[in-house]
């Protein structure tokens, strides 16, 4: 038989099919349980420690809600566009972002001395050179070193599902935690306040300017109107009604609407020309600026970058904290961000460059009409000069006054909005004094470093299984041979050989037949047991009133006298082998009448006959005398005289010791014994525990009603 030898597959989690079994996984993890016991029982004292050494850390929490940026108690709208499920989560995100700044960070810092309370609780004031003396925003060793401490225990995040916005501080103490998350709070209030009226005021001031123009030209055609009046004695209006004075009347309603349409229009050219996206954003479709919603200079794509930013900037501040600055991955976020940013100043620039165009048409529509009325005043004066002239300068003084207060009304108005848009942001509960710890959570600790220890020892049990490559079953063996498992030798003592005394009786019966029989015992390996079952299976064999002889082979480690407390100095093996007249050695006669010829006195020159056909002259010699020869030969891959002696072998047992013999040394065995044309008649599992889990997840307890004597 050509036997051809697959490679086993790693572990036992397979079934026969090579399907994944629970009764194979239950089997490993059972078998391998002090790992998984041991390594869980690691996980929670791991835990145990972490909850006993780490400081008792308390957190204050505070709630803030985000109202609709044009929503007003007194109902004045703004003119923003009304806010969608987008723009409220990037508002949002936004907000965020601003809470974990570091200009705030460092605001509070400042505020409460949270260096000094750093420095009381440190373990390594020596050696420290940072000069107090010089303001913590001007030393960045000192700045970093705080900011860090400072975000490692802060959490702003938003409460999913609403506009409400939670912000946590942990620290051993209690009064600290909620100081820090209320300082915090008003500090953001108070910037955002300013900034929010910072936007509102830098459009007022300009209009504030254009007023005091205004004022000026109201002032003056009022003066022109009552100097023409004395001149001219006309007292109250009586104009003449005809269609040159009517034309000029909308002439002149036509250059209002032109001038106030310019004075917008340069508004939104100058608050463009700011350059400012806060600004722009902001004040975009206010009533204070109308021009801005309706004018043909619209945002373009600068609500999408400015989202993008916030959104982007929100990115980078809750993931620089825990990746680091140098993080490949918050690399790439600030260069995304600088794209940004570098987008939203050309769009701004667009912005502007839109909003000049319009403010230039504008100011070309006001000439025109300004031209236009000229002409046509100068016609009615034609008609009726000193009527026309009186009409001219008291629609032209009504027109100023008109329009004077008219942006007037504006700028109060913007005023109130200001005032009104700097509270939307609400604070829904303020930060308190917390009366029991946040941290450790001992009994999830626990929790956490039982399940975590246990997941790690059932994968390291696994892992262990799927590296071991012994053999421990005879379905290990079928798996690596096509030789089959004719005997399994259990473990035993000597008060205790019955079970023994029946695994060789099985063994002796799976021998093929005939008569006489030459039995080779060998093994991959030293230390298989391949001698202690040479001798049981001679003993088991002369039970039978077979006459049997035994063979110690093994020239290189002779060990059967050793096992029997035998005297190895009479002749044996290795003289017959060296003195080709001789054909029997000094043989001595067991119990049973087993006949024993040990190794004797080894030699090279033995050794080497081993190979020669001394040796098959004497095996047939031994065939004429005895029904069963069983030798002990020494292990396959140490020596090539098991392979020689096995060429005149009727019967080849390879013996296995379970757990101990691995699948790699039993093909190659095989293949040597293949390569020299030797077939093995099959597997002695030597030394198999039948109380291990292994035995038990495969047989049951029934394995010892298998393989009973059929002979």
């Amino acid at each position: 038989m050509s036997p051809s030898h697959s490679e086993p597959p790693f572990g036992r989690l397979h079934s026969s099919n090579d399907e994944f079994s629970l009764l194979a996984l239950s089997r490993v993890l059972s078998a391998r349980r002090r790992t998984v016991g041991y390594i869980t029982g690691a996980g929670i004292a791991i835990a145990i420690l972490i909850s006993l050494f780490s400081p008792t850390k308390f957190a204050a929490t505070a709630t803030l809600e985000l109202n609709p940026a044009n929503a007003t108690s007194f109902n004045l709208s703004s003119g923003a566009s009304s806010s969608d499920h987008v723009e409220a989560a990037v508002n949002q995100a936004t907000q965020v972002g601003i809470l974990q700044s570091d200009e705030l960070a460092l605001q509070v810092i400042t505020k409460l001395k949270l260096e000094e309370v750093a420095d009381r609780r440190s373990f390594f004031k020596f050696g420290r050179t940072d000069d107090r003396s010089v303001p913590l925003n001007q030393t960045p060793a000192r700045t970093g070193r705080m900011l860090r401490s400072f975000h490692q225990n802060l959490r702003v995040q938003p409460v999913g599902g609403t506009r409400l916005i939670e912000i946590r501080y942990l620290d051993r103490d209690p009064a600290l935690t909620a100081a820090v998350v209320n300082a915090l709070v008003d500090d953001y209030l108070d910037r955002h306040v300013q900034t929010r009226f910072t936007a509102t005021r830098q459009a007022s001031d300009w209009l504030s300017r254009q007023l005091t123009d205004l004022k000026n030209d109201v002032e003056t055609s009022q003066q022109r109107l009552a100097d023409y009046q004395r001149e001219t004695g006309i007292l109250g209006e009586s104009e003449t009604n005809n269609i040159v004075t009517a034309k000029l009347e909308d002439i002149n309603k036509q250059l209002s609407a032109a001038e106030a349409n310019r004075i917008v229009k340069e508004a939104v050219w100058r608050l463009a020309k700011s350059g400012d996206p806060e600004l722009i954003s902001s004040m975009a479709g206010t009533s204070l600026v109308p021009g801005i919603a309706s004018s043909s200079a619209p945002l373009g794509l600068l609500p999408t970058l400015r989202a993008q930013e916030a959104q982007l900037k929100a990115d980078i501040a809750q993931n620089s904290e825990r990746l680091g600055p140098s993080f490949p991955k918050l690399v790439q976020m600030r260069a995304q961000l600088a794209d940004l940013q570098s987008s939203i100043q050309s769009e701004l620039g667009k912005i502007s460059a839109r909003a000049e165009n319009d403010y230039l048409a504008a100011k070309n529509a006001e000439d025109m009409e300004r031209a236009l009325f000229a002409k046509q005043k100068q016609e009615a004066n034609q008609i009726n000069d000193s009527a026309v002239q009186y009409g001219v300068l008291k629609r032209e003084a009504d027109a100023n006054r008109d329009l004077y207060q008219t942006l007037l009304g504006k700028l109060k108005e913007a005023g109130v909005l200001a005032g009104l848009h700097s509270s939307d942001i609400l604070v829904v509960d303020s930060a308190r004094v917390p009366d029991k710890p946040a941290s450790p959570k001992r009994l999830l600790n626990l929790v956490l470093g039982a399940v975590i220890g246990l997941i790690l020892g059932v994968s390291i049990a696994l892992l262990q299984d799927s590296l071991d490559r012994t053999i421990r079953s005879p379905e290990d063996v079928a798996r690596v041979s096509n030789i089959p498992t004719i005997g399994v030798i259990p473990v035993h003592s000597d008060d205790d050989k019955s079970e023994a005394d029946q695994r060789f009786r099985a063994l002796r019966g799976n021998l093929p037949a005939g008569s006489p029989r030459v039995t080779v015992v060998s093994g991959p390996a030293p230390g298989e047991g391949k001698t202690t079952v040479a001798i049981h299976l001679a003993q088991s064999l002369g039970r039978l009133g077979r006459r049997v002889l035994l063979v110690d082979a093994d020239l290189h480690r002779p060990s059967v006298h050793k096992y029997l407390k035998l005297d190895n100095s009479s002749a044996g093996l290795s003289e017959l082998l060296t003195d080709s007249h001789l054909l029997s050695g000094d043989s001595r006669t067991l119990p049973d009448g087993i006949a024993l010829l040990l190794a004797g006195t080894a030699t090279e020159q033995a050794i080497d006959h081993v190979e020669s056909p001394r040796m098959g002259a004497l095996i047939d010699h031994w065939r004429s005398t005895y029904d069963d020869i069983v030798i002990d030969t020494p292990p396959v891959l140490a020596y090539s005289n098991a392979v020689s002696i096995s060429k005149f072998a009727d019967a080849v047992l390879l013996v296995l010791r379970a757990g101990q013999t691995s699948s790699d040394a039993l093909v190659r065995s095989l293949e040597i014994f293949e390569q020299s044309g030797v077939k093995v008649s099959g597997a002695v599992l030597n030394r198999l525990d039948f109380h291990s889990p292994y035995y038990k997840h495969y047989y049951g307890n029934d394995y010892r009603s298998l393989q009973e004597p059929t002979s």
